[in-house]
């Protein structure tokens, strides 16, 4: 159950990190950021 929620908030990290792209028009902003969440992810 906890994979599941941690799921659903990482869907919406990467809408926010989507959003976040857009006003930077830097897509490679929103890659680092999707690393790192996934890296602490793991560890966790």
């Amino acid at each position: 159950m906890e994979v599941a929620k941690k799921l659903e908030v990482l869907k919406g990290e990467l809408k926010a990190i989507e959003g976040f792209e857009a006003l930077c028009g830097d897509p490679s902003v929103g890659s680092r950021i999707g690393v790192v969440i996934l890296n602490i992810i793991e560890m966790s």
